[in-house]
C-alpha cells in the first residue's frame, strides 16, 4: 500500500483540521446575535403586539370556560367535519385540550363518517358523547 503523506504531514494535517473545527465552532458560538430593537417605538409596538396576541388568547379561553344556558346551548350546531377550533370549543365539556384532539383525529383519520366515531378521539367516552351529539352534524360535502 503507498502512502501519500508522511508520519509527520499527517500530524500537521490533523492539526490543521482540529484548528479549523475549533475556530468554526467559536465563530458560531460568537457570532449568535441577541435581538436589539432599532428603536424605543419598535419596542413598544412589539410589546403591544404581544399584549394583543395575550388578550386575544386569553378572550377564547374566558369564553370557552363559561357555563353555557340550556336556552345557549341548543342554538348551538357545528358541523364536525368543518369545524375550527374556536366553534369546537363552544360545544359543551369540551375544552381546548379536546379540541386539539378532534381536530388533530381528523386530520389523520380523515372526516367523521358518523357521530358514533367521534368516541374514537382519547377523553371521549358514552356520557361526553350524549353531551356533544345534539350540538353537531356531519356535512360531507
Amino acid at each position: 500500500m503507498i502512502d501519500f503523506f508522511t508520519k509527520q504531514e499527517k500530524a500537521i494535517i490533523v492539526f490543521l483540521i482540529i484548528g479549523l473545527l475549533i475556530g468554526v465552532g467559536i465563530r458560531l458560538f460568537y457570532s449568535r446575535e441577541e435581538f436589539k430593537p432599532n428603536s424605543k417605538e419598535e419596542l413598544e409596538k412589539i410589546e403591544q403586539q404581544i399584549k394583543d396576541k395575550s388578550n386575544k388568547i386569553d378572550s377564547l379561553l374566558a369564553d370557552s370556560h363559561k357555563k353555557a344556558t340550556s336556552e345557549n346551548l341548543k342554538k348551538i350546531l357545528i358541523d364536525l367535519n368543518k369545524a375550527n377550533f374556536e366553534e369546537l370549543i363552544l360545544l359543551p365539556n369540551v375544552g381546548p385540550v379536546l379540541a386539539n384532539r378532534i381536530i388533530e383525529y381528523r386530520k389523520i383519520n380523515g372526516n367523521f363518517k358518523n357521530v358514533k366515531e367521534l368516541k374514537k378521539v382519547k377523553g371521549i367516552g358514552k356520557k361526553k358523547l350524549s353531551l356533544i351529539a345534539p350540538h353537531i352534524y356531519l356535512n360531507y360535502k
